[in-house]
């Protein structure tokens, strides 16, 4: 059996200050797609690299959760905002 890293058949890139972020989109072995979130962080004159995949089956409900953070973010931003 062949160990061969699976190429993503899509890709997103976020750079946030020294982080960047990858999101792909990659299939199993079944062909079932699944999206892999790696953080690339530099330190020293290496990079760290984390990664979580979120399998078809718990994208609905993780966008779902992505976005309630995002509103909650972009929503206490707003009343910071409006404080000040």
């Amino acid at each position: 059996m062949e160990n061969k890293k699976k190429e993503a058949i899509h890709k997103e890139t976020v750079k946030a200050g020294s982080k960047t972020y990858f999101l792909n989109v990659k299939e199993t072995q079944k062909g079932d797609p699944y999206v892999q979130i790696v953080e690339s962080t530099k330190k020293d004159d290496s990079y760290v690299y984390n990664s979580i995949m979120i399998f078809d089956n718990a994208i609905p409900e993780f966008t779902k959760a992505v976005n309630k953070i995002a509103g909650f973010i972009e929503n206490h931003a707003n009343s910071d905002t409006k404080a000040a």
